[in-house]
């Protein structure tokens, strides 16, 4: 029984604080609110009575709210300004969804009055569909408007963006999908990026086909479009130089160095012996242990072989408008070369496991000067490709 009385107290709570929260709605004026908390709570068992100060809530904030609404259109159509036609068509999609979203709980009962709570409707099919094409037709006009302006790409993207939205509110309005996309590609900045060799080491066509090509897949956004390979009939309005000034190799070197280690590590367990050499035991006769250690010494002939190569290069942006470099950035690419290997005499637990493996290494060719060149340019191409994003064109 007490288990009873709990829930039904937690039930009460929860139920009286809604509807303290609704009515604190009520009084701020929040009245859409108030419908939403009201209707939800009316979802289930709306003719308890329990649920009746919901239904005059609800009642009385429909009412207010719809007359807002009107005062407000009222005092927006007396300005007669077509900037205020988005308003004035959310104000008549507000009315209209509103008394859609009672309908779904009608009829609700008064039970002290014995009839139904009034919500006076009406019809706004009309008024919405002149004001939507009034407001259509104000977008299209100054969508198209942007779009003929010759001054920049910045007109360009506010037409499109005006004709998204109009897309939005009435598909398929006019010829709307063709402007959109006309106004895409004049609004679109189209980047050529390519890799310039200037230094004075060549290389073979395959070479620099292969490691001097950047991908410029993931660098394009919205309204930037870059391109490694010029496209026919496509008008660039910027280029990325990426110049490689200069190729430098050190030379091929071993590296030679001893160490000596000792380290003293556990060999297991030995009996514990007093002072006079006799075995120590516990209270119940147990010979009593301890661990054993013992000293490791390992002697290590390391071999390093080492070659490295760098790439210094500058990367120059470039409108092709005015034929003018209006950015630039020095990028290193590099690749260094290392491989360890190591032969040992004595014991090599003295030194640490993870060294083990350069044990079982063995001396190795060293890499070409293509190979080296290979590496260093997949190196500079992933700082190119940082500087890229971090430095987006805007205009």
């Amino acid at each position: 029984m007490q288990k009873y009385l709990s829930l039904f107290t937690i039930l009460f709570t929860l139920f009286s604080c809604n509807l303290k929260n609704i009515r604190e709605l009520h009084r701020s004026g929040n009245y859409d609110e108030v419908i939403n908390r009201s209707l939800k709570t009316l979802e289930k068992n709306k003719i308890s009575k329990s649920k009746q100060e919901y239904i005059f809530l609800l009642e009385d904030a429909f009412a207010k709210a719809k007359a807002k609404d009107l005062q407000d259109l009222n005092k927006l159509k007396r300005e007669a300004d077509p900037i205020y036609l988005e308003r004035i068509y959310n104000l008549y999609l507000q009315l209209n969804e509103r008394q859609e979203k009672i309908s779904t709980v009608l009829p609700l009962k008064l039970l002290k009055q014995n009839k139904n709570a009034t919500f006076l409707y009406d019809d706004y099919s009309g008024e919405i569909k002149n004001v939507k094409n009034e407001l259509s037709k104000y977008l299209y006009d100054s969508a198209v408007i942007s779009l003929s302006k010759p001054e920049g790409k910045f007109f360009y993207r506010k037409a499109y963006n005006e004709f998204m939205h109009l897309e939005s509110i009435n598909p398929r309005y006019k010829n709307t999908d063709v402007l959109m996309k006309e106004s895409l590609l004049k609004g679109t900045n189209f980047v050529h990026v390519f890799i310039k060799n200037e230094a004075n080491i060549r290389v073979s066509k395959k070479l620099e086909a292969d490691s001097l090509n950047l991908n410029t897949s993931g660098l394009n956004n919205q309204w930037t479009i870059y391109h490694n390979n010029k496209e026919k009939n496509t008008k660039y309005d910027f280029s990325i130089s990426i110049n490689i000034l200069e190729i430098i190799f050190s030379p091929e070197e071993i590296k030679e160095k001893v160490y000596h280690i000792e380290k003293s590590i556990n060999d297991g367990q030995k009996t514990i012996v007093d002072n006079n050499g006799n075995k120590v035991t516990d209270t119940l006769g147990n010979e009593l242990k301890e661990d054993d250690y013992k000293l490791v010494e390992i002697e290590i002939n390391e071999y390093k072989q080492m070659k490295s190569c760098q790439i210094i290069a500058k990367i120059n942006y470039s409108n092709l408008k005015t034929n003018e470099v209006i950015q630039s950035f020095q990028i290193n690419g590099t690749y260094d070369f290392i491989n360890t290997y190591a032969t040992y005499k004595g014991d090599k637990l003295a030194c640490d496991e993870s060294y083990w493996h350069n044990f079982k290494n063995t001396s190795v060719q060293f890499p070409n000067d293509h190979e080296m060149i290979y590496e260093a340019g997949e190196d500079l191409k992933i700082k190119a490709k940082n500087v890229i994003i971090k430095n987006r064109f805007t205009d």
